[in-house]
This record gives structure tokens, C-alpha cells and sequence, in this order.
């Protein structure tokens, strides 16, 4: 702290008064899962909460806002509590300050003792672990009368369980989280920049171009150019997936790759993704489960979170589909595609997906496959398209059941891109308004395990998909293999982005 903080005790904000209905608590801490954490706790308690990861942060949200409490966390590798000090003094900051860190920790208190003798109002510290009831004795002059309604999630179980160690530790230990839910927060597309009308098919296969539209629904596709690789279209979605989220590379704990064309049978791309990214720290790999591989992997994704055993899980579904295709094949030539789609998933204290709903049938496998002789999809497609409609009709309604909704309980239903006939199928078959079910076949095609996310992108889009919507996520594909779940998006959307 500098020597002249001493100079700034004493002066006021002209203010016409605090906020009172409310209490307002402000989270200062430099880790943004704690801040995500703890602000959670104090809402819980009945306060309405900001976050700052940093002096600067703290200043602006000082100018704009009347805090009753800021909530000053500390740890052993240190997130310069002195400079969160001394802005506080600066900005004559009359609330009450409530340092939070390890026990016996000597940075805690000697934060205590510079901000009590800078004239801080210094609640006593708050050491880890501690329990709710604690936190609540600390804050109660804050409180309203009304008592608050209990925790959804007891603090002090939390702490026991491992959230302690977050404290101290630069990096989560993914496996001291337990308890807790997963969600997904951000989304990430990378296309190929060559599009290829349904003009140039229809042509090789001396068709009308309006055929595939009447049978497809698809218009135009997108095609990866001869160098141009699958990890790398997979590490361009993830990379705009992390951006959205402001999460770095070095955060992801496990990368799981939904892919049935990785180019090299060994290794994987999902490393390769890893290496891309800067991912130093994840542990990768594919999972492949075709067109319901997406889903799969975000199966994947949730038991890793849900057991504490990773908190940042990047899902990614890339396939380039077109060179497994048969150009003279009537049945694939016009629908495959190549593209690639990423979400982010993390851990948070209430589950924002609910159960998966994971099946297969292995009996008809014959009905689409891809030999290892020749590398080429061959596709039942009559008898596929009357398959895919039963099956992710029956999911969805039993998805939503598990889930303890109804279909009119859900905003958004986004199915694996097949087919616009197999959508509007399934549509009718449940009885859905069209606009509630994503379409975005047309200018993108069959993508495989890409059609989700890039499904999921268009609808952020268009400003459908919106945090807290309720989507139906919904896959069928070779296997056979099939499934659905309903998810609570937990991610901020601006439109038009």
C-alpha cells in the first residue's frame, strides 16, 4: 500500500442515502470461480451480488454502486490484497469488509490488522472451512429482518468436501469438486470457406437441383479444401468457445472430441486440438458415436464435472464427412457436409442439465456404416429415415419425463441435422410449433456430430437461444445409436453476435 493511503481516510461519497430493501455484496477476488462461487452463497443468504477480479474493477464498481459488504478474498499465491485496500480507502468506502482465507493464514491477518488501522470497517475474518451458519452470523447486521431462505447447497459440506483447497491452490485441483452440476455457456463454429451448391451435385448426378431440396432440405454445404485438416476446424470452434466464455486454454481440464473422420486412424485429433489451443493441462479424446457422438460426449463431459473430476470441459463435435462420401450416390452424395462446433461446459453448484437418455441397437448396424475397406458411408436411407424419426421421437418425450417437464415446458428442441423431412417428422409426430424447432440444414447440411452445436450457434443467432431457455437436445445416428436430454442454457447470448 502506498505510503500516502493515510492522506484518503476520512473522506465520504456524497451519497443520497444507501439501499436498504437489499443488501449488496460485492466479490473481490482474483480466481473467477471463487467469485462465481461465493457470490452464489451470498445470494443465497439474500443479497444481491457484484463481482471484480481486480483493484480496477473494484474502482469502477465503487463509482456505479453502493456495496453494504465487500467479500475480500485471499490466498497464499495472492491476488495483491493490499491494492483492494487501498482503492477501498481511496474511494472512502464506508460498508463493511469481510476478509476470507485459509486458517492461521498470516496474509489474512495482516489484511485484517492494515484495513482496521486504515479505518476500515473489518468484520472478523471468515476462515476456510466454515460453515453457512457462520457466514450468516458474520453478515446478519446486513441481513433483513426477514430471514433469507436456506442455502441450496450447505457451505460448510461444500468446504469439507475439497472447496477449501480453492483457496490456496493457482489452479482448481478438478478433484476436490463435488457435488456439483454442469452447464453449458458458450458456443464456437468453424466452416469451411468453400460452399458447394446443390447445382454442382445435381449436375454429377443428372438430377434437378431442386430434387435435394424437395428430399434433403439442404440448399448448399460447406467443403474442407485438400490440406485442410479436421483438428483444426475442431480447434477453431473450441478456441471461439473459450473466447466467449473468458476461459484460457491452460483452464480446460479434458477436451472430448465427437468424430467419425478423424483422418488417421491413431492418434486421435483430440490432441492435436489440445496442442492447437495451448491446452496444456487437459487430459483428450475422441469419443466416436457418429451423428449422436455430440451428445455422447456431453454425457462425457457431465460425469467428469458431476463427480469433481474436471471443472472446464470443452465438447467438441467436427466431422468432415464429404471425402467419406460416394459422389455418385443418390442417398449421401447430397446430404454429408463438413463443419465443426464447440461448447464449453463447467461446473456450477445447481445441475443445468438434466438426465441423457443414451441408447443403442447394434442389431441394425447395416443400416448406415463405413467400411474400413473403402472408407465410405453406404446408407439405408428409407429404412434410416423411419428409424430416426421413432427413435428421437420416443427420446424426447422420455428425456423430458426424466426431466419432470413437459413439452410445453421446453423452449428450444435441437435435433441432430439429418434431414429437414426427418425434423419436420419428429415435429409432427410431437405435436411442436415449427418455430420451436431449429432448422439450420439449409445452408449447412449433415455435418455429423457438428450439427448441434452449429444448430445451437444458429438459434444464439437469431436470439432464441437465450440464458435459462430450455432445450432439447436430440441425436440419432449410426449404431444404431441414439438419445436425447434437456438442458437450461447458462450462458450469456448477445443477438446478433
Amino acid at each position: 500500500m502506498s505510503d500516502g493511503i493515510g492522506e484518503l481516510v476520512g473522506r465520504r461519497p456524497k451519497t443520497f442515502g444507501r439501499r436498504k430493501m437489499m443488501p449488496r455484496a460485492c466479490v473481490a477476488d482474483g480466481k473467477r470461480h471463487l467469485r462465481a462461487f461465493m457470490s452464489e452463497v451470498l445470494e443465497d443468504l439474500g443479497f444481491v451480488t457484484s463481482e471484480c477480479g481486480s483493484a480496477d474493477e473494484l474502482q469502477a464498481m465503487l463509482a456505479t454502486d453502493l456495496p453494504d459488504l465487500i467479500l475480500l478474498g485471499i490466498a497464499a499465491d495472492g491476488i495483491e490484497p493490499g491494492q483492494f485496500l487501498e482503492t477501498l480507502v481511496r474511494e472512502a468506502f464506508d460498508g463493511k469488509v469481510l476478509a476470507v482465507g485459509a486458517r492461521e493464514s498470516i496474509i489474512v491477518k495482516a489484511v485484517q490488522q492494515v484495513g482496521e488501522e486504515y479505518g476500515l470497517a473489518m468484520l472478523p475474518p471468515l476462515t476456510t472451512p466454515f460453515a453457512a451458519e457462520t457466514l450468516r452470523e458474520r453478515v446478519a447486521m446486513l441481513l433483513p429482518d426477514e430471514p433469507a431462505p436456506s442455502p441450496a447447497v450447505h457451505v460448510g459440506e461444500a468446504l469439507h468436501a475439497g472447496w477449501l483447497e480453492l483457496w490456496y491452490q493457482s489452479k482448481i485441483d478438478a478433484r476436490s469438486l463435488v457435488r456439483c452440476g454442469a452447464e453449458m455457456v458458450s458456443i464456437g463454429t468453424a466452416l469451411p470457406a468453400t460452399i458447394v451448391p446443390n447445382a454442382v451435385i445435381a449436375e454429377r448426378l443428372g438430377i434437378d437441383a431442386e430434387w435435394i431440396v424437395k428430399r434433403t432440405g439442404i440448399e448448399e454445404r460447406r467443403s474442407a479444401q485438400p490440406g485442410e485438416r479436421l483438428f483444426e476446424f475442431a480447434a477453431a470452434a473450441g478456441a471461439e468457445a473459450l473466447a466467449e466464455a473468458e476461459v484460457e486454454p491452460t483452464e480446460v481440464d479434458l477436451i472430448v472430441l465427437a468424430t467419425t473422420s478423424n483422418e488417421e486412424l491413431m492418434p486421435g485429433a483430440a490432441p492435436r486440438v489440445a496442442d492447437l489451443l495451448g491446452a496444456t493441462e487437459a487430459a483428450c479424446y475422441d469419443v466416436n458415436s457418429a451423428c449422436t457422438g455430440f451428445l455422447s460426449a456431453v454425457s462425457v463431459a457431465c460425469g467428469q464435472i458431476e463427480s469433481g473430476r474436471a471443472v472446464n470441459v470443452l465438447v467438441i463435435g467436427a466431422d468432415l464427412m464429404m471425402p467419406l462420401t460416394d459422389p455418385s450416390d443418390r442417398a449421401t452424395a447430397a446430404v454429408f457436409a463438413d463443419g465443426a462446433g464447440a461448447v464449453l461446459m463447467r461446473g456450477t453448484m445447481e445441475s443445468r442439465v438434466g438426465p441423457i437418455v443414451l441408447r443403442s441397437d447394434g442389431s441394425r448396424a447395416d443400416l448406415i456404416k463405413i467400411d474400413r475397406t473403402d472408407l465410405i458411408i453406404r446408407m439405408q436411407g428409407h429404412e434410416t429415415f423411419r428409424y430416426a424419426v421413432d427413435l428421437m421421437a420416443s427420446s424426447t418425450t422420455e428425456a423430458i419425463a426424466k426431466a419432470g417437464l413437459n413439452l410445453e415446458d421446453v423452449d428450444l428442441f435441437v435435433y441432430h441435422q439429418a434431414n429437414a423431412r426427418i425434423l419436420r417428422a419428429v415435429g409432427e409426430r410431437l405435436g411442436l410449433d415449427p418455430d420451436r424447432v431449429i432448422d439450420s440444414i439449409a445452408k449447412l447440411g449433415n455435418t455429423s456430430a457438428a450439427t448441434i452445436p452449429l444448430a445451437l450457434a444458429q438459434a444464439k443467432r437469431s436470439g432464441a437461444l437465450r440464458r435459462g431457455s430450455r432445450v432439447l437436445l436430440g441425436a440419432f445416428g449410426a449404431g444404431l445409436s441414439w438419445g436425447a436430454t434437456v438442458i437450461e442454457w447458462g450462458g450469456t447470448v448477445r443477438v446478433g453476435v
